[in-house]
């Protein structure tokens, strides 16, 4: 793509995401944060995870708590940037994540 002018180089650079501005962002609505919070308690069990573990589950287990955080927090971002499809992505694999450690756990 060729931009012939400084005004549709400027115009292309406002469209773009990677000068999106936060200030611009828009606001998630109240139940998103209740869902993405909600999402994120399960790391808050990580103590009696890793006192019912046994062997390489324990390894998975350490992980477990930074991987579920980083994935809400990318969803509230991606919410933000109006990225609404890969919010609701993220928050479904952070669920998915919560029930495969659930298994890990009770098949150990």
């Amino acid at each position: 793509m060729l931009l012939h002018n400084q005004q549709e180089l400027a115009t292309f650079e406002q469209k773009s995401i990677m000068s999106y501005p936060e200030s611009q962002g828009i606001r998630p609505p109240w139940w998103f944060l209740v869902i993405t919070v909600i999402s994120a308690l399960p790391a808050l069990r990580l103590p009696a995870l890793i006192s019912s573990a046994e062997g390489e589950a324990k390894v998975i287990l350490w992980l477990y708590p930074l991987m579920l955080l980083l994935g809400c927090w990318c969803a509230w971002r991606c919410y933000t940037l109006e990225r609404k499809t890969m919010a609701w992505i993220l928050v479904a694999i952070c669920w998915l994540m919560t029930v495969s450690i659930n298994l890990i756990i009770t098949a150990s």
